[in-house]
């Protein structure tokens, strides 16, 4: 008795392709939340520190900003409302890979209450960067 067929998609494809498939979307989903992840452990850390309220809310704002960052890269469109051409997609999102890149760099403007609390806003960061480097938005 060999694989069993199914149709997936209007394909017929064995069913084991469909279980890797399945696997390879979980993994992407994964990585696809690391950043929000990280940037809410590193709050967590942050917010769970002795520090006093006003060093607590500055070591907060880039993680907010990561946060929103993310949050933006959701669906553009809807939060500015704008008509998109290829050129100003690119450009928008060149401009927000820096901006991750300069929060994954905020360790070196600021010092978190755990080295944990730095490396996950780093990490976060960079991460952001990358998807941002490569989203485009399809008109």
């Amino acid at each position: 008795m060999g694989p069993k067929r199914v149709h997936y998609y209007g394909h017929e494809v064995v069913d084991m392709d469909i279980r890797v498939d399945m696997a390879i979307r979980k993994a992407l989903l994964v990585v696809a939340f690391f950043p929000v992840l990280a940037f809410a452990v590193a709050g967590f850390i942050e917010l769970r520190s002795g520090k006093r309220s006003t060093e607590k809310l500055r070591n907060l704002i880039p993680i907010i900003l990561g946060i929103a960052a993310f949050g933006f890269g959701v669906d553009p469109q809807e939060v500015l409302g704008a008509a998109w051409t290829p050129t100003s997609s690119a450009t928008l999102a060149h401009l927000l890979a820096m901006f991750s890149v300069v929060i994954a760099c905020s360790g070196l403007f600021m010092s978190y209450s755990r080295r944990a609390s730095a490396i996950s806003v780093a990490a976060g960061g960079l991460v952001l960067a990358l998807f941002w480097w490569f989203n485009r938005i399809l008109v």
